[in-house]
């Protein structure tokens, strides 16, 4: 029951995390052309953000891979 439980939240994480994902690719290709003409700045610091996102996201991705049982499952999401 608890490692169903632990599926189930694995689970959950990464099809937020992919949902996250997907809206950061969808800001930062429709507004990067528009932003970087107006802001230059703005462009470098949108990257380093998700950047900075996509390590987050990664390092998740690795204390999903470890659980307790050593079962050796891996929930992944596409960075």
């Amino acid at each position: 029951m608890s490692q169903e439980l632990q599926d189930d939240i694995k689970t959950a994480i990464a099809i937020h995390l992919s949902v996250i994902i997907d809206t950061l690719d969808i800001v930062r290709n429709e507004n990067a052309a528009i932003e970087s003409e107006k802001d230059p700045e703005f462009r470098g610091r949108v990257e380093r953000v998700v950047r900075d996102f996509k390590e987050k996201v990664r390092s998740l991705q690795g204390v999903m891979g470890s659980s307790a049982a050593g079962d050796g499952q891996r929930v992944g999401v596409e960075v």
